[in-house]
């Protein structure tokens, strides 16, 4: 156990990113639980999200070692070794955390694709899935190889190096805008929809996430900035830790309320359920996935 007096700034961040880690866990647990078991219909978005969530478990897991030799407390308590050990999980939880933001962002677009039926929609869904599959392969290969050779990340021998404060403010920058864009990708659809109350309630729900996720990366690009400016990195660092793991978290669960919102599409009248046996409303927009009727 991290002992919350000897270093109480680890313990805030390691014990913030469990509990959003668990209840991001639970959320998809339960939506795997239903499409595999009860629908017995799982997509490749379901897989996706899967892998999205353990990537995100072990995101926590390297703030918890982080924490644990020492990310929280000033670089000059602490000693060469846990300094190495420290930068090891860090490297290692960039590349986690890269992962689980592509894989979740690509669950969302492929969910979109199903959903939304219209040629313009799919093309420009395709085209942005297409952006967000680049950006996590530069992304994670960047991580990996942010040093050459790799074990310089946490060495600090010498080695030829891309500009870490560079690279990942761009990536910040990059990881933002794609996330106004996933959450303003569907509107001009729905626009054109005619909602209920109860319909309006699920997709406000579900953007209100949308947007709760875009304020939390950019509090997390205003963290790296702080950590770009210090003097003490070590000792800054676990703010930049809790908005990477909390970003990560609650994007989950934006897949997740764009999945179970209203029964997975019902909150869109005119979409066809089983239930309504081939009803169809004037927006003439069907959905005939089982998938879509969790």
């Amino acid at each position: 156990m991290l002992d919350g007096k000897d270093n109480p700034r680890g313990k805030q961040a390691l014990d913030v990113s469990v509990a959003f880690t668990v209840l991001a866990t639970i959320s998809v647990s339960l939506r795997l639980y239903t499409r595999w078991f009860i629908v017995r219909a799982p997509g490749i978005e379901d897989y996706l999200i899967a892998v999205a969530t353990i990537c995100s478990i072990l995101l926590t897991i390297a703030i918890a070692y982080q924490a644990k030799w020492g990310m929280g407390k000033h670089a000059d308590t602490l000693s060469w070794d846990d300094n190495v050990k420290v930068s090891k999980a860090f490297w290692a939880s960039l590349i986690v955390y890269y992962l689980s933001l592509g894989l979740t962002k690509s669950s969302i677009l492929l969910q979109y694709h199903r959903v939304f039926p219209t040629r313009k929609f799919q093309l420009a869904c395709w085209g942005l899935f297409a952006v967000v599959v680049g950006y996590t392969i530069w992304t994670v290969f960047g991580s990996i190889f942010a040093c050459v050779p790799v074990q310089a990340f946490w060495t600090k021998e010498k080695a030829h190096c891309i500009d870490q404060f560079a690279m990942w403010f761009t990536n910040a920058a990059i990881n933002i805008s794609t996330d106004f864009a996933i959450i303003l990708l569907p509107m001009p659809v729905i626009r054109r929809l005619q909602l209920g109350k109860r319909q309006k309630s699920a997709l406000i729900g579900i953007f209100a996430v949308g947007g709760f996720v875009c304020i939390v990366s950019i509090l997390r690009l205003q963290s790296l900035v702080a950590i770009s400016n210090s003097t003490d990195q070590s000792y800054d660092n676990p703010a930049a830790a809790t908005w990477s793991s909390v970003e990560t978290n609650v994007e989950t669960r934006i897949d997740v309320k764009v999945e179970s919102g209203e029964g997975e599409g019902r909150f869109l009248s005119g979409w066809e359920t089983p239930r309504s046996k081939g009803a169809r409303s004037s927006t003439e927009t069907l959905v005939k996935d089982p998938r879509d009727v969790v």
